[in-house]
């Protein structure tokens, strides 16, 4: 493109285009790298009056496209003035187009299939999508989707502009309801306003208290080193943010009312007037499946939306029938989150959903007892017209207290009625409950095997004659008993490669902290005295405090690595015959692994700290590093138990 064009157009020089009087210079018609012509490069600026001039003295550049198949229409409206949005459409009308070259020219859509009206969606330019809308063809164009599947209506809703998606679904007779893989605008709807519904998502919850703290910043640390104080608070951000360890009173106490605003998002509730408007226009929507089957009623029951699904409900309760391609119902995916609130609401609306099983042919309680919310449990054995689900049997034979009870669920076992649990049915494999624990329970005798047997559980006879010695049972396939869901269907043995290979993994770490925290003991920071006087073959720093905490951390990373070798070396030994032993074992051992190299951390920068120079920064480095490691370290080590 010419220079002076291109500069009198990004400048917004409109003077030089009044000079300028041929429609059809090639002037005009040249374009950029990207293949911008100067009417986009004028709407790229926002140079509005520049722009006017040049439609009005070229109109043809008005079906021009770009590189990205964007025309100027597409332009005007991602930057958002209406007026030339109109100014455009009428320049439409000028071009010598055939028949319907008006229509065609406003449902034009660039390479990633959007249209002038899913840019001004996607831009929030709610004047430009008016002007859009108010065209003589606003069904067609509120139809198209762009190749993401997304309509400008489903847009509108995932950026949670409720007013200007009213405005679309009710100024168009019809419209597109339709978004990215397979949902709808309802889909979107749940996802926005569940937020702070999920117990999952309490984490969002705790952190926004946390963050409510953070606001304000005493006026103590405001009056002390900048520097340091930036250092310190944002060490502290990120530990509270990502691990929530709670951050002591003193640094939140200060009388002072000046605050510090930290940006934080706050989610709408939901619009329940929109909702009823989508539901009564376009009643597919409630029951209609993403590409994986979940209508929306799924996802309000998986992020305990209690509001959501009785919005849902209302108009009839055919939609909590509804399976996704897993076969699960809304009451199998809220009994798998423990949602009881919506498990209420489902079997109260609908009370033989409870009959319903997924491809595995298991129902609600058996999902409970897998996923292992007792109090879900409770919720199911505790309803005398729920007591039927107890003994049902799913395609592996396996009853929900089969599940349960692989899953030690100790409060759950404590709160069922033995009266109406089948404690001693058999899956196809013919064998019970207290098989599975039995035969896998190696050398520990834990509490779950004690509730059992005193409800009345008893091994089948295959169990017993497996246990005592008299059969022969392959090894690979003891995962299989009482039809564990996490074993490998083929019987491959893969399951238990696993767990030698993490505890191969588990050993070599702990042999490795042994050879450093060993060789450690004898090189000590600082050296030894060798001055030949009464201390000579002491440590030199041994009076130091930091020494003596690189001390006591060395001798418990070295105690604790020597321990985990030492149990794996002797688990080994019965590997073959004592699995579940071995496995339980293992879990112990890691921990002992993991805090062992907690320990090392200490030790390093206790060292450290002892033999370098003694100042505030190097002091201040050194407890930050201390502080945000250990608060990588201790979360990792929660869940070893």
């Amino acid at each position: 493109m010419n220079p002076d064009v291109y500069r009198a157009a990004s400048t917004g020089d409109s003077s030089f285009f009044e000079t300028m009087t041929d429609p059809n210079s090639s002037t005009l018609l040249e374009v950029t790298i990207e293949k911008n012509t100067v009417l986009h490069v004028a709407l790229q600026f926002k140079k509005i009056e520049a722009a006017k001039k040049i439609v009005n003295l070229s109109p043809s550049l008005a079906l021009k496209t770009n590189s990205k198949g964007n025309t100027p229409l597409h332009v005007a409206a991602r930057v958002g003035d209406f007026s030339m949005v109109k100014l455009l459409m009428d320049q439409a009308k000028k071009v010598d187009l055939e028949t319907g070259g008006r229509r065609q020219f406003l449902s034009m859509v660039n390479q990633d299939g959007d249209t002038a009206l899913h840019v001004a969606v996607r831009y929030s330019n709610f004047d430009v999508v008016k002007e859009l809308i108010n065209e003589n063809y606003p069904t067609e164009l509120a139809m198209q989707v762009n190749k993401a599947k997304e309509s400008a209506l489903f847009l509108a809703v995932d950026r949670q502009d409720y007013n200007m998606a009213s405005y679309i679904l009710s100024a168009t007779p019809d419209c597109s309801y339709a978004g990215r893989h397979g949902m709808n605008v309802l889909h979107a709807l749940v996802l926005h306003t569940s937020c702070y519904c999920n117990k999952g998502n309490l984490l969002l919850k705790e952190m926004e208290e946390n963050r409510q703290k953070f606001e304000t910043v005493p006026q103590r640390f405001r009056r002390a080193n900048p520097r340091v104080t930036r250092s310190v608070f944002a060490v502290l951000w990120i530990i509270n943010m990502l691990f929530l360890i709670p951050i002591p009173k003193f640094f939140f106490e200060d009388d002072s009312k000046e605050k510090y605003h930290i940006p934080w998002n706050k989610f709408e509730t939901i619009p329940k007037d929109f909702v009823k408007k989508v539901m009564e226009k376009c009643p597919s929507t409630i029951e209609q499946g993403d590409d994986l089957g979940w209508t929306p009623l799924h996802i309000a029951a998986h992020m305990d939306n209690v509001e959501f699904v009785k919005l849902l409900l209302e108009k009839g309760n055919s939609p909590a029938y509804v399976r996704n391609k897993e076969g699960l119902s809304a009451l199998h995916i809220a009994a798998k989150e423990g949602n009881l609130e919506v498990m209420k609401e489902l079997t109260e609306a609908c009370p033989d959903i409870y009959e319903l099983l997924d491809n595995k042919g298991q129902n609600a309680l058996h999902a409970v007892a897998e996923s292992g919310w007792w109090t879900g449990i409770e919720f199911f054995v505790r309803r005398p017209e729920l007591e039927s689900l107890i003994n049902e049997q799913d395609e592996k034979g396996r009853t929900p207290m089969n599940l349960a009870a692989n899953r030690e669920l100790y409060n759950a076992l404590k709160s069922s009625n033995s009266k109406c649990v089948d404690l001693n049915a058999t899956n196809k494999q013919g064998f019970t409950t207290m098989d599975k624990l039995l035969l896998t329970s190696g050398l520990l005798i834990d509490s779950t095997e004690r509730i059992l047997w005193e409800m009345g559980a008893r091994p089948s006879l295959r169990g017993a004659l497996l246990k005592m010695g008299i059969q022969k049972f392959d090894p690979r396939k003891k995962q299989k008993l009482a039809g564990d869901g996490n074993s490998n269907s083929d019987g491959d043995g893969k399951g238990n490669g696993k767990d030698k290979g993490s505890g191969d993994a588990n050993m070599l770490v702990a042999t490795l902290i042994a050879t450093v925290t060993f060789t450690a003991a004898f090189t000590v920071p600082g050296g030894y005295n060798q001055n030949g006087n009464v201390g000579e073959g002491l440590a030199v720093l041994r009076n130091t405090t930091a020494f003596r905490v690189f001390l006591i951390a060395n001798t418990l990373a070295f105690g604790l690595s020597t321990t985990s070798v030492f149990v794996h070396f002797l688990a080994s030994a019965t590997i073959d015959e004592i699995v579940a032993f071995h496995k339980k074992l293992a879990r112990r051992i890691a921990f002992f692994t993991n805090w062992s190299i907690g320990a090392l951390l200490v030790a390093f920068i206790a060292g450290t700290y002892t033999v370098v120079p003694h100042s505030l920064g190097i002091t201040v480095t050194v407890l930050l590093c201390c502080c945000f490691l250990s608060s990588m370290f201790f979360p990792l080590t929660t869940g070893t138990i």
